[in-house]
This record gives C-alpha cells, structure tokens and sequence, in this order.
C-alpha cells in the first residue's frame, strides 16, 4: 500500500496525477469534436417606433432556434488535435511514473538511512556501558589501593568520548527520521492516534 499512500500525501505525486488526468481530459475533449453538435440560440428584438416601446412587452420579440455542426471537413485539424493530446497525456503519464519511480527510491533511501543511524546509535550505547563498567573497575581497583588514578581518569575520558558519539549518533537518527518523514510526505498518524504531538525524544544517557 506505500505506493497509494504516497499518491495521497507527497504534493509532487499529486501534482503529477492532477496533470495526468488533465491531460486525459484534454483527450477525450479533442475527441468529443468528432461527433455532430447541436446547439440553441436565440436574438432578442424590441421594435417599436419609439424608445417608449421598449418596456411594452408586446414590442418585444424573442427568436430561438437550433444550429448544428458537423465536423466531416474538420476531420485532419481533429485529429490532429486529438494526437497532440494524446501525446501531452502520455508525457503526463511518463512524469507521473518517474515521480512515483523517485518518491519509491527515495523512501527506500530513507528508510535504509534510519536502520543504519538506529543500529549504530544501538553499537555507541553498548560501548557507553562498556565504558562506564571499566571506569568502575578502575574506582574499584583505585579505591581499593590496587590501581593508580590515572586508570580512573583515562577511564572517565573514554566513558565520556563514548558518550558524545551516543549524542551524535542520536541526532544523525533523528535527522534520518525527518528525512523518512519527508519521503512518506507526512499525513500519518502515530498508533495511539495522537499525530501531532511531540515526541520526547531518547532517553537521557545515565
């Protein structure tokens, strides 16, 4: 169904399917000029010797009659306008599938994008806990006069380094989201039903 949904919510695909079905009008327009058309038309006379005659109703005069056209020698200028449509519709066509072509590449791009911005920000967090458990090791180890403090604080700096890369990780995540969000054009609803609230975002690194 990803396809349909981007139809509905990209407003390149919908402007593309809108100059599409312009097009296929402009079509069946053309050729609607092939058929014999009848239309009604009317003159409308006041005649009196005086301007005063024009508001007597009985000095006005109403004539309607029909008119028909047939278009047997129109035939080459029709059909010549019936092609040019025709071909306007199947360039439309061509837009219309090479924007769906690119929203599709683009929303696999995406997708792809934020599965690897996840797993990596997966990988910085295992090795800030990593981190955090060596750095306790080298406050045991210092406390309990069997490790020097500088353990310590070599320890701390890489529990923090590792901390930093988390943060960066997490925000290159959130930038693929927005980037999925854009390729899907929005107009979706979270599960819960509640589109349009905030997100609070990662937990906090402890």
């Amino acid at each position: 169904g990803l396809p349909a949904d981007l139809a509905r919510r990209r407003p390149d695909l919908a402007a593309a399917a809108a100059r599409y079905r312009a097009a296929v009008a402009r079509v069946g327009a053309a050729g609607a000029e092939r058929y014999p058309a009848v239309t009604l038309s009317g003159t409308f006379v006041m005649q009196g010797p005086g301007v005063g005659d024009a508001i007597d109703y009985g000095s006005r005069l109403l004539s309607v009659g029909p008119s028909l056209r047939l278009p047997l020698l129109d035939g080459g200028r029709i059909d010549a306008r019936i092609d040019a449509a025709a071909a306007g519709a199947d360039r439309a066509l061509a837009e219309l599938r090479g924007a769906a072509s690119r929203a599709v590449h683009e929303v696999d791009a995406a997708m792809a994008g934020l599965s690897f911005a996840a797993a990596e920000t997966t990988r910085r967090a295992d090795a800030v806990v990593a981190a955090r458990l060596a750095e306790d090791l080298a406050r045991s180890r210092y406390r309990a006069g069997t490790g020097p403090y500088l353990d310590v604080i070599e320890a701390a700096g890489q529990r923090l380094a590792f901390e930093e890369r988390v943060i960066d990780a997490r925000r290159r995540t959130l930038g693929r989201a927005v980037d999925l969000y854009l390729a899907l054009g929005g107009g979706w609803q979270r599960t819960d039903g509640t589109a349009g609230k905030r997100d609070p975002g990662p937990a906090p690194i402890r």
